[in-house]
């Protein structure tokens, strides 16, 4: 805009308050709170009005310098920052931060929280099953095609680093995450070297880039506000040291969270972890579309293996889930510890169900959290919280009575106890949406609070009264007491009593049917009435926010419980979709062997019927490690191809398989060529993403990796 539009603006204190907000975020539309509205000025109002489809009007319309601006209740306006972060916009939130009562001269205003599309404003707009990533990355300088990466997850706490050797490992794992975000140092955005990395890449995987000061990679800088932090001497319980390379990017990443989010204190966001490939399936881009892992845009959703997986009953389990997925073992000691659970649980059906029983009355704990660490958790979420810790005891008594498998029984589930006896005791049954509402507390709990809540309610006695006191006094039957936020407490009488208004009798307004009166006593009793709602709103925020930080200081302890807890639900859904599917568990070797009997499509069998679908064999062997398929078009060709790498990966996550038996080999890489499309935004033909896929996979590929490639050439059309 944007400097130069802002000093055309008048010389007055509201402006000049502007100005000084708006310059300390240039790259956002600014939500200017004035009373009820937020209020968007110049060109943020221009783009807001035509993404959100709002009137555009302007302030001081009838001068020469007219201001565009647009605005939306405060109340709604979720709702629309969703939809701007939908169209990759970045918001500043300011709020009125002084009370207008109090305040002489222009109301104190700040910034309090800036939201992006890695770093929602909503939580509840996020996909429960999946993760919200912002992705910060450092291409090396020093060697071109390689760098480091940090993703971060507002919504959970989460933090993983890692580092990328090529373009295509930095695509595999883009793939995966499917970040919304994306900062890089803004010296490179826009180079030749960045956008022969986005070209490379895929441009899909950049949807919303962030210029970020190069000064925010600093590494020396990224490790004090970590250790500051996590209150650590040094980083390397987390893996990390002054030399790491992905020091530079978490530090980006962690800043643009702490800068963006003033009012939080960030307690739920967990340590780093490195997202190395150690002990892991490696699966690439074109892997994870042909095998039709996940649901795509566009496509249904039962033609993706996770559908027929996830019989999950927690967000946070689904998201555990389409992890496992992603990243299958590689390791036979692993991938049998996980398949020992899946049989325990698939072996006692009624251990399964209590479970589920009482997942299902777990809620996201991982982004309530968040929200505690945020500062915009409402008493609702406590309430949630309160319902999860209560079945916690449940859910550890289960596992300590019936479960034999050592992945079970190692599960730290802790109950909790004291805070949920806190949030019990303090908490009503019904709770508001908000805390302005006020009603939170149960009485009897704090004295004070017992004390103004008396009060306001002996007022609504003194109300009643009053009423029946100037009915009998003035002979107006219909007359009424009542109250808005606007106009307060006043006595309202209809035109046809209006000449029996006592002459005490104050006008306060007009109305279509009547006129409303003030009285001495009616405005002593709002005097001392606002007085006592307000002391009792202040009082509940403040105990409020006592419950926020007792629950925050035991952040990591809870959020340990909530991974254990997904990685069950996610084995529980393993165990279910096995058992209501008659899958086997796989014979897991060492040697290069896949053997498969009665092998089935784990999507197809259940989309055309299991009684339809012919299952088939397959026999790999030392001696027999290439097989060629042929037939006639539409025999079933690319299906078989497709279901022996499922079965395969399925093997790997630790889950049952679709077949009669099975015994599989390792394998240390899947990677699938099947289907033929081309990729536009990459300026690459059909023949070309074939040719650049085979060339990835026959150059990745070792003794020990799974191939299957169908139809090559077939974008020539020959």
């Amino acid at each position: 805009m944007e400097t130069e539009a802002l000093e055309r603006l008048p010389r007055t204190p509201m402006w000049d308050q502007y100005k000084e907000v708006k310059r300390q975020a240039l790259q956002s539309l600014l939500f200017y709170r004035m009373g009820d509205f937020y209020e968007l000025f110049l060109d943020d109002a221009v783009e807001a009005s035509r993404i959100l489809g709002i009137t555009l009007t302007a302030r001081a319309k009838d001068e020469s310098n007219p201001v565009p601006m647009c605005g939306v209740p405060f109340h709604s306006a979720t709702r629309y920052i969703n939809r701007l972060l939908g169209a990759g916009k970045r918001v500043a939130i300011c709020e009125q931060t002084s009370d207008p009562a109090t305040t002489k001269g222009i109301v104190k205003r700040e910034i309090v929280r800036i939201v992006s599309p890695g770093i929602v404003l909503d939580q509840d707009e996020i996909e429960a099953g999946r993760q919200n990533w912002l992705l910060a990355l450092a291409p090396s300088p020093e060697r071109p095609n390689t760098g480091s990466f940090c993703a971060l997850d507002s919504s959970t706490g989460e933090i993983l680093y890692g580092c990328w050797d090529s373009p295509e490992d930095l695509q595999g794992e883009m793939a995966i995450l499917q970040p919304r975000e994306i900062l890089a140092r803004e010296s490179l955005v826009g180079s030749a070297e960045w956008n022969r990395l986005v070209q490379t890449v895929g441009e899909e995987y950049f949807p919303c880039v962030t210029p970020t000061p190069d000064f925010h990679f600093h590494p020396g800088t990224a490790a004090e506000d970590l250790c500051r932090h996590f209150g650590v001497m040094n980083l390397e319980g987390f893996g990390l040291s002054a030399a790491s390379p992905e020091l530079g990017s978490i530090g980006a990443a962690w800043r643009l969270l702490r800068d963006t989010q003033k009012l939080g204190t960030l307690e739920h966001v967990q340590p780093p972890q490195p997202r190395n490939r150690q002990g892991l399936v490696q699966l690439c881009e074109s892997t994870i579309e042909h095998l039709d892992i996940f649901p795509k845009a566009g496509q249904a959703a039962h033609d993706s293996l996770f559908f027929h997986m996830d019989r999950t009953v927690t967000a946070m389990g689904a998201r555990q889930l389409r992890s496992m997925l992603a990243r299958p073992l590689s390791q036979r000691e692993t991938i049998l510890e996980r398949q020992d659970a899946v049989k325990n649980l698939v072996e006692h059906p009624s251990l399964r169900q209590r479970l589920k029983e009482h997942l299902s009355h777990v809620r996201d704990v991982e982004r309530l959290l968040s929200k505690v660490g945020l500062h915009t958790a409402s008493p609702r979420d406590l309430k949630a919280l309160e319902e999860v810790f209560a079945h916690l005891p449940a859910i550890r008594s289960a596992l300590q009575s019936h479960a034999h498998a050592s992945l079970l029984q190692e599960l730290e589930i802790e109950a909790f106890q004291d805070l949920h006896g806190e949030l019990s005791t303090r908490l009503r049954d019904e709770v508001p949406a908000t805390t302005r509402e006020g009603g939170l507390f149960r009485s009897g709990w704090h004295a004070g609070l017992d004390e103004l809540i008396s009060l306001t309610d002996d007022g609504k006695d003194f109300l009643l009264q009053l009423e029946r006191r100037e009915r009998d006094a003035s002979g107006i039957d219909s007359l009424k007491v009542k109250f808005n936020r606007v106009f307060g407490y006043y006595i309202e009488v209809t035109k046809t009593h209006l000449s029996k208004v006592p002459p005490h009798y104050v006008r306060k307004q007009t109305t279509a049917g009547g006129e409303r009166f003030i009285t001495d006593e009616l405005k002593k009793f709002e005097d001392k009435i606002l007085r006592a709602e307000d002391r009792r709103i202040a009082l509940e925020e403040s105990l409020f926010e006592e419950i926020l930080r007792m629950i925050g200081a035991r952040s990591q302890e809870i959020l340990t419980t909530a991974k254990n807890l997904a990685l069950l639900d996610a084995l529980c859904s393993m165990a279910w979709a096995a058992t209501e599917n008659g899958w086997c568990a796989p014979e897991i070797t060492t040697d290069i062997t896949l053997e498969i009997e009665s092998g089935r499509h784990p999507a197809l069998e259940n989309l055309v019927g299991r009684d339809k679908f012919i299952p088939n064999h397959t026999r790999f062997a030392q001696d027999r490690l290439l097989f060629l398929i042929t037939g006639p078009n539409m025999s079933g060709k690319s299906t078989y191809m497709r279901q022996v790498a499922l079965i395969t990966l399925m093997a790997h996550v630790g889950s049952f398989v679709p077949a009669k038996s099975a015994r599989i080999g390792l394998v240390d890489r899947i990677a699938t060529r099947v289907g033929a499309s081309d990729r536009i935004g990459r300026g690459q033909s059909t023949f070309m993403v074939e040719m650049q896929e085979t060339a990835q996979i026959l150059n990745g590929a070792t003794s020990r990796s799974l191939v299957v490639l169908d139809e090559i050439g077939r974008g020539t059309a020959t």
